[in-house]
């Protein structure tokens, strides 16, 4: 018997009715995939990425969580997402009737849905991938690195929980008996696993793309920067120099009036060109004017 629960309470009255006796509100608190006997029972546990609230690198995504409790004959699923109905197990319908059938099939229809989430999840990230390469906004590039990784850390969860279970170490799922869809599930998360790890390198190669960019940048206006300096401190110097012999000469020639002919005026001009001049030659030389 097959049954689907949106209500927390009702799943745990129906699966101690059967005689599972864990508790299984601690299922809540995993963020990995589980999956462990209990006597005639299996408990498998995996979240998925049940919705997006509006934010960047892909929206907030919100963990959702899929619990089944499985045995020969009775298979039951905790979801608030999920809700199988006939056409769902039309293509199982002789599958459904074998041995197993059931918890293998609900086991399948839960996982694909999962990943499912996980596909939807990515394409997401996909898509603001694409924006960060077009305009590149470090805190956006930073936030989609995080829920990337993470996405990525489920989808192996999930590839890792779909082989676990093709090789039959729990009896009550015999993937054998749908052997190609089970095939075709386990290709699509081994895909999504790759894609995800390739984004992953394709976000550090556009961050270190932005950060040497803006790396050059900076020494671009430090270089700017450092000759507009030289350059002012050139002009200062030779102001400088020049009022410091102005000021000399009006002072020697207050106290020595022969200094206040024409020639030595002429001479004070002199030497303050061949000053300005030497000064100039100097900051040409060193490339500061």
């Amino acid at each position: 018997m097959i049954k689907t629960f949106a209500n927390f309470e009702d799943f745990k009255k129906n699966a101690r009715q059967l005689g599972l006796e864990v508790d299984l509100s601690e299922l809540f608190s995993i963020e990995i995939a589980f999956l462990e006997t209990y006597g005639q029972f299996v408990l498998v546990s995996i979240k998925d990425y049940a919705k997006e609230s509006s934010g960047g690198g892909g929206g907030n995504l919100i963990l959702g969580d899929n619990i089944l409790v499985l045995s020969e004959k009775d298979s039951f699923l905790y979801s608030r997402n999920k809700a199988f109905g006939e056409e769902d197990y039309k293509l199982f319908k002789h599958t459904l009737q074998k041995q197993y059938g059931e918890p293998t099939v609900l086991t399948f229809l839960a996982l694909r849905e999962v990943l499912n989430s996980y596909l939807n999840a990515f394409n997401a990230m996909d898509q603001k991938i694409d924006d960060l390469e077009r305009k590149y906004d470090a805190e956006d590039a930073e936030q989609t690195t995080v829920r990337l990784r993470r996405l990525t850390n489920k989808v192996e969860d999930l590839a890792n929980l779909l082989i676990i279970l093709e090789e039959r170490k729990i009896k009550q799922v015999y993937t054998g008996l749908i052997a190609y869809d089970y095939d075709l599930l386990k290709s699509r998360a081994q895909h999504l696993l790759d894609r995800c790890r390739n984004h992953l390198g394709q976000l550090r190669d556009i961050q270190t793309e932005a950060e040497t960019k803006q790396s050059r940048q900076s020494m671009t206006h430090l270089q700017t920067l450092s000759t507009s300096i030289k350059r002012i401190t050139a002009l200062v110097v030779v102001v400088f120099v020049t009022l410091l012999i102005a000021i000399n000469f009006e002072i020697a020639a207050k106290y020595f009036p022969d200094l206040q002919s024409s020639a030595s005026y002429a001479n004070f001009l002199i030497v303050d060109v061949l000053a300005v001049a030497v000064l100039l030659f100097f900051f040409r030389r060193n490339s500061w004017v």
